[in-house]
């Protein structure tokens, strides 16, 4: 299910962590249907608050997100703050749900359908950090940043016995998602992308691209 952790210090402050932004340190549940679908639906979250160690925005984890846009990795990373104020206070929170069937069959046919939803929003202490511009950043040095996404996928597609042998026809492979990504504010910075896949009669028409705003 997940873990919580409360620090308290005279010399280094608070923090209060239930969960972190990290790979298998979020907090959550799996549901898995046994002998029928492994992994089905992953629902993971985290909240940080206090005055140090609380990190910022992570990368994209999601497997199918990063499908959809594997022509374009950055888009899966927010360009975070400075090495500098890494580790500051502030407050954070995230949640993500991730739900894939895995190949299913009936009879000659077989399919498979994956969704991926999430958001992560931090908002934090810069404190006397300045842009290059020599201007103050946020507000007193409060300055939020977040992500949102979303992404579906879905393939069908036949097997059949030919010369002794099972062979995999692709009827049809689609996927498609977006991601908005936001800092704000002073200075105001946003990104949007929207990306696509697809295989159509196994490769005769396919394709990838992603489409990217600034």
């Amino acid at each position: 299910m997940g873990w919580a952790n409360l620090y308290l210090s005279k010399h280094n402050g608070w923090h209060l962590k239930a969960g972190e932004p990290y790979p298998g340190k979020r907090n959550g549940v799996i549901i898995s249907i046994p002998k029928i679908a492994e992994n089905l639906v992953r629902l993971q979250c985290y909240l940080m608050m206090g005055t140090h160690d609380i990190p910022g925005i992570p990368a994209i984890e999601s497997e199918l997100m990063a499908r959809i846009m594997q022509y374009n990795q950055n888009a899966l990373a927010i360009n975070d703050r400075p090495a500098a104020v890494a580790q500051g206070g502030g407050f954070a929170f995230g949640a993500s749900l991730d739900i894939n069937t895995g190949e299913r069959t009936f009879l000659i046919f077989y399919g498979q359908f994956a969704l991926s939803l999430g958001f992560d929003l931090a908002i934090q202490d810069f404190g006397s950090a300045q842009c290059a511009s020599g201007d103050p950043i946020g507000i007193n040095g409060w300055y939020a940043s977040g992500q949102a996404w979303a992404g579906i996928g879905a393939a069908v597609g036949i097997k059949v016995q030919l010369f002794g042998k099972q062979r995999r026809f692709e009827i049809a492979q689609i996927a498609a998602g977006a991601i908005l990504q936001a800092k704000l504010p002073n200075p105001f910075w946003a990104n949007g992308t929207i990306g696509a896949q697809y295989n159509i009669l196994n490769g005769l028409i396919k394709g990838n691209w992603t489409f990217d705003i600034t």
